[in-house]
This record gives C-alpha cells, sequence and structure tokens, in this order.
C-alpha cells in the first residue's frame, strides 16, 4: 500500500509550497455524493478489492458482496496539497458543479443547464457551460486527485499524462474566480491533448444504488463516481480509435453520454466483474 503523506512534505501540485491542507475529497463531495443518500441520513458502504474479495462473489447476480465498512462521506485524505492550490481546485468546483448537478430534473434536462442532442443516433447532454474548458479541468481534477492519492493502492496515470494534467493545472491556477476566468478567456488551441469522455444513465431507480470506483486497468482511465462514468484518454488517437463519438475532443463542447438505464446497470456489471478478474488469485 502506499505510505501516506505527512506534514512538511510539498504540495502534489505546485510541488513549492507545504502540503498541509487537511481533509482533501479525492472525489469533489459536491457533485459526486447522492450515492450517500439524503443529507439527513447519509449512509454508504466501503470496501476494498483483492483476492479475498473472490470468496464473497455472488456469480448469480454478478454483484459484488463487500465486506462492508459504513462511512458518511467521499473519502478523503491529508496532506496532498496546499491550501493555496486546494483553493484553486475550489474555484473550478464551484463552476463546474452545478451543471453536473442540475441539468437533469426529474429525468427531464434542465435547459439553463444542458440541452439533450442526438449524434449518430446516440443520446447526449451538451452541457450549456461558457466555457467547456472548465469542464475539461474540473474531470482532470478528479483523475488527478485520485493519481496522487496515497490511499489509492492500484490506480495509475501513465506517467506523461499524469505530468500533462499537473501543467495544464498549473497553466490555470488562479487566486479568484475573475482571474481564472480571466485566464480561461485567453486564446486556446481548439483540439484537448487528453479528451474525456462523461457518461450516465437515462434515469435512476434509487439515488443510492450507485458507488465510486477507481478502475485499475488503463487506458483509459475510469472512475466510477456516483451517477456518472468518468474516462481519461492518454492521446486524441487512442479516444477516436475506441469510439468516435463519444469522447469529448475540443473545446467547442462538453457533452455527456446518456446511456438507457439498463444498459447502465450491464455496464456496471462488466466493471465488476472486470475488477474480480484483474484481482482473481
Amino acid at each position: 500500500m502506499k505510505n501516506l503523506r505527512q506534514p512538511g512534505e510539498k504540495c502534489l501540485l505546485c510541488l513549492q509550497n507545504f502540503a498541509t491542507q487537511t481533509n482533501s475529497h479525492i472525489l469533489t463531495k459536491s457533485a459526486f455524493n447522492k450515492l450517500l443518500g439524503p443529507k439527513s441520513d447519509r449512509k454508504g458502504m466501503q470496501f476494498k478489492i483483492n483476492s479475498e474479495l473472490i470468496q464473497n462473489y455472488n456469480a448469480s447476480t454478478k454483484e459484488v458482496i463487500p465486506d462492508t465498512t459504513y462511512i458518511q462521506d467521499i473519502p478523503k485524505e491529508d496532506f496532498l496539497f496546499c491550501p493555496e492550490c486546494e483553493s484553486y481546485f475550489g474555484i473550478i468546483e464551484d463552476i463546474a458543479v452545478p451543471f453536473f448537478k442540475n441539468y437533469r430534473r426529474n429525468e427531464k434536462f434542465d435547459l439553463q443547464y444542458a440541452e439533450f442532442i442526438h449524434i449518430n443516433n446516440r443520446s447526449f447532454a451538451r452541457l450549456k457551460i461558457d466555457y467547456p474548458l472548465i469542464a475539461f479541468l474540473f474531470v482532470y481534477i478528479q483523475f488527478f486527485r485520485a493519481a496522487v492519492s496515497k490511499s489509492l493502492k492500484d490506480f495509475k496515470l501513465p506517467n506523461v499524462v499524469q505530468k500533462g494534467l499537473s501543467q495544464l493545472l498549473l497553466q490555470y491556477k488562479s487566486t479568484s474566480k475573475s482571474d481564472f476566468i480571466g485566464k480561461i478567456k485567453q486564446p486556446f488551441y481548439a483540439k484537448i491533448e487528453y479528451p474525456i469522455a462523461i457518461l450516465t444513465a437515462e434515469r435512476f431507480v434509487d439515488d443510492t444504488e450507485n458507488f465510486v470506483l477507481f478502475l485499475p486497468s488503463y487506458p483509459p482511465n475510469i472512475i466510477f463516481a456516483d451517477q456518472f462514468i468518468l474516462m481519461l484518454f492518454p492521446t486524441l488517437e487512442y479516444s477516436l480509435k475506441m469510439d468516435p463519438v463519444l469522447p469529448n475532443v475540443d473545446q467547442s463542447l462538453i457533452k455527456i453520454g446518456v446511456m438507457p438505464y439498463a444498459e447502465w446497470i450491464e455496464f456496471r456489471k462488466g466493471l465488476l466483474q472486470t475488477i474480480l478478474k484483474i484481482y482473481k488469485p
């Protein structure tokens, strides 16, 4: 297991300031916490997948029956970042999170945040965020946090990708929202070096039915983040070879693939079965 960091170590983003920030959520809590239930009664199950978990695998339902620990929060960790970098992440999160949380209300798209579109007979929600690059940076934060976390044993980004995300995030580092928007509005290249894909279901039967899972294999890197599946691709060419429609490859728009509920359930089962194969003794 990775060794947890101690006070006095340098920030893993800027590499300059001391990483004194505590309780850094590995995923943005406000965007990915519906699985814990209503605020008045939040409760989730946390489990680690390893070879021993195979014994708790229910082959008939294809679901994992884990040795559970009950939690009331998204996983968090101390001494990863300095307060300055954590505050910068917060600027991006404050802008992006409302679009991820509010683009759909009561199984219908909220036109303030998104519109429904079809591309090659596939359904998408196009987020109406003024600067789609902000959504890219928001997703990059999730992958970067997970990659530098010392408590996630097996989740890794390719070294060149992790370094590239760090450089991109530092390029727009700001101390205020106005400063950040000013940098985002500067001329930029249309193409994205590290494409992303985002998937969700058209509806959910129960907000608490999903989970958080950091898939250890790549490419692409995958995070199952509550009601979203986040994918990060190492190159533009790789993303288009895998799927010419789903990935977000430039800064002209950010779209979320919308899957039928039955397909979402099957995809979720497939991810769990992939994990079990990876860790099978």
